[in-house]
C-alpha cells in the first residue's frame, strides 16, 4: 500500500475520477459512495471498465498531497477525497454468466455462521 505498486494500475488509466465532497454534512461518505457506485454502473453499462480505490487516499499524508495536486481546499474539515475511480476499455470480455457461489457459503440465518434455517421460519 504505502511503495504503490498495488494502485499502479491506476497510472495506466485513460481516465481517473477523484470523488470529493464537502464535510458539511455528517452523510458525505454515503452520497460520495453511492455517486461512486452509479458511476461504475454506468460504466459497466457502457462496456467500459472501471475500479474503486481508496488506496492512494489511504492515509492523510496522500490525501494531502492528492488535495495539492488537484489544487482542492487542504483544511481537514472542508472538503473530503474519498476514492479514486479509475476507467477505461477491458482487455477481455467477461464470461456471462458468472460461476456464483452456492447459497449456503453466502447467507446465514439468524446468526453468523449457521447455514440451515431454523424449523419455525
Amino acid at each position: 500500500m504505502y511503495t504503490g505498486e498495488i494502485s499502479a494500475f491506476l497510472g495506466k488509466a485513460p481516465l481517473l475520477i477523484v470523488v470529493v465532497g464537502s464535510c458539511d454534512a455528517l452523510d458525505t461518505p454515503y452520497d460520495l459512495s453511492a455517486c461512486a457506485e452509479n458511476m461504475l454502473l454506468e460504466a459497466h453499462s457502457l462496456g467500459l471498465g472501471a475500479c474503486w480505490s481508496h488506496t492512494p487516499l489511504g492515509t492523510p499524508r496522500a490525501e494531502l498531497k492528492m488535495k495539492e495536486l488537484l489544487g482542492i481546499p487542504s483544511g481537514v474539515t472542508q472538503y473530503k477525497a474519498l476514492m479514486v475511480l479509475s476507467f477505461g476499455w477491458p482487455k477481455q470480455r467477461r464470461v456471462y454468466p458468472r460461476p456464483k457461489k452456492p447459497i449456503e457459503e453466502i447467507v446465514y440465518w439468524e446468526k453468523f455462521g449457521r447455514t440451515e434455517k431454523a424449523e419455525n421460519v
